[in-house]
């Protein structure tokens, strides 16, 4: 669920609605699954997101967008328990 979070509502390179891009995001779910599983925060996990924008693509970071993500990973997290 962590990925399709990415793809559909994150996805700051567009690769989201193309089939060779449906793994692109996969090597930041554990990190981020970590991060739902020990209690950070929405500041914290869209954090995280922009220091993947910046870092791994040279992008600038999309604060809104970051934390708006944030904020649905963490729904994730309480709608599993």
């Amino acid at each position: 669920m962590i990925q399709q979070v990415l793809l559909d509502h994150w996805d700051p390179i567009g690769v989201g609605h193309e089939m060779a891009g449906q793994d692109e995001y996969v090597t930041y779910i554990p990190v981020i699954y970590h991060m739902l599983n020990t209690a950070c925060d929405e500041t914290v996990i869209a954090a995280h997101l922009a220091d993947i924008e910046t870092q791994q693509f040279g992008l600038t970071p999309n604060p809104d967008r970051n934390l708006h993500v944030a904020r649905l990973l963490l729904e994730l997290q309480i709608n599993k328990l």
